[in-house]
């Protein structure tokens, strides 16, 4: 491992064996390029990032529908109350309404109950006018002197109770009072006459931000509404911030298309007197043709919201984000790596080609020694085999032997060399020891 440790760092500083992959190579290579355990770093990453967002997205979701059914709760529970304040004040103006309906047809209009309570009712700032009209529409008796003589007859309020079947309370659509330029919302009853022929009307005159008084007691947020509609579908009252208005037409509004399926629910829509968008709750009274809505802006009641999600939203970047450079140091390690094992199996087998070669180059020497060897082996028997026959020749030859010395001249020794059986002579024995020897 060492040696290996060591032969990279060495191809690493001499630089790459392999030249360097073209450039500008187009997308379709560079992904057939990434390998397998990359696209599986990959494929992880897309599969985490995608279910972090849809898990974010799904507790976006939650946290949006419970704001709204939380914000649906409050005003609704704000409707129930403004529901029994406006019952009390409707009842109260028309429990006095039948007070003087049976004081005049009982006594005329010199009834001392009609006196005392007219007494009582002149310093009521909530009452713009109660008056007692004849059957021809004439004010024949106001709290509001300069009003009498006044012909009302062509009056919504009157021509309604004119009719022979009218025999309940009626609140007509806002009017507004030609000298203080205040709305006022009427409510008037029948009068008889003995006989059961119309004999007039008693009615009663109320401000219409005296039934808007229930605005200051909530607490729904900037631009919070609260409004009063007729079922004919004209506002009665309604406030919005510091502006107070009446007699709007709602019959194409959202209000309106909710009340025809449902006598109370909740809705999110723009507000058509200003375009803002609002939570609102509204209730259809049950014993009078009313009903009203208390609103909360969808910026109040999702503002709570709109901060969770931006925390929701930037928690799954920032993961995100984490999750991408995760990823990108993975694969990053993993190209590094792949690359090291790349060089360093061309490293490997650089060496190895190296090695057989030069143990090809052994085994050739090895084989050519073997064949000298061979040769000298055969070159030994040979000499062997002629030592071998030479010998036998020495023996063979007579035991007289011949000298030439250096004149030339033959001589033939006096006295034979006795030898046993296997011997030689002692001149030819020094010859053959001084003879090499092979094998």
């Amino acid at each position: 491992m060492e040696f290996l440790r060591r032969l990279l760092e060495k191809n690493i500083a001499e630089g790459p064996t392999t030249p360097p992959p073209p450039k500008g190579r187009n997308i379709i290579a560079a992904v057939r390029a990434v390998s397998g355990y990359s696209r599986l770093i990959i494929l992880l990453g897309i599969i985490l990032i995608t279910g972090l967002w849809m898990f974010v997205w799904h507790q976006v979701n939650n946290d949006y529908d419970r704001s709204i059914a939380e914000a649906s709760q409050e005003t609704m529970n704000l409707a129930i109350a403004y529901e029994e304040n406006v019952r009390r004040i409707v009842a109260e103006a028309d429990k006095d309404l039948l007070s003087m309906k049976n004081a005049y047809e009982k006594g005329g209009i010199s009834s001392p109950v009609i006196a005392e309570s007219m007494q009582n009712w002149t310093n009521d700032s909530a009452r713009n006018q109660v008056a007692i009209c004849n059957e021809q529409g004439i004010l024949i008796l106001s709290f509001y002197i300069p009003a009498l003589g006044t012909n009302i007859s062509e009056r919504e309020y009157f021509q309604f109770q004119r009719s022979p079947d009218a025999d309940s309370l009626f609140i007509g659509k806002p009017i507004q009072n030609k000298i203080n330029r205040l709305n006022t919302i009427p409510l008037s009853r029948r009068l008889n006459k003995p006989d059961g022929s119309f004999g007039g009307i008693v009615y009663i005159g109320l401000q219409a931000d005296y039934f808007l008084e229930f605005y200051d007691k909530i607490d729904l947020g900037e631009n919070q509404e609260i409004s009063l509609t007729g079922l004919d579908g004209i506002v009665r009252a309604r406030q919005s911030g510091n502006n107070l208005e009446a007699g709007q037409d709602l019959t194409s509004s959202a209000l309106w298309k909710n009340i025809q399926i449902n006598p109370y629910g909740t809705y999110i829509a723009n507000t058509a007197s200003d375009g803002i968008p609002r939570v609102l709750s509204y209730r259809v009274m049950s014993d009078y043709p009313l009903a009203f809505t208390i609103g909360k802006t969808t910026k109040v009641a999702l503002a709570g919201y709109e901060q969770r999600k931006q925390n929701y939203f930037l928690g799954a970047s920032l993961f995100s984000l984490f999750i991408l450079a995760l990823c990108g140091l993975l694969i990053d390690r993993a190209a590094k790596q792949r690359t090291l094992n790349a060089r360093l199996e061309v490293m490997v087998n650089e060496r190895t080609q190296q090695v057989q070669a030069q143990n090809e180059e052994l085994q050739a020497k090895e084989e050519e020694l073997t064949e000298v060897n061979r040769k000298l082996v055969e070159s030994g028997a040979v000499v062997q085999a002629e030592r071998e026959r030479l010998s036998s020749l020495i023996n063979s030859i007579s035991d007289q032997v011949w000298f030439a010395d250096t004149k030339k001249q033959i001589t033939k020794a006096d006295t034979p060399h006795k030898r046993t059986p296997g011997t030689v002579a002692p001149v030819f024995s020094v010859l053959l020891k001084r003879m090499p020897k092979y094998g």
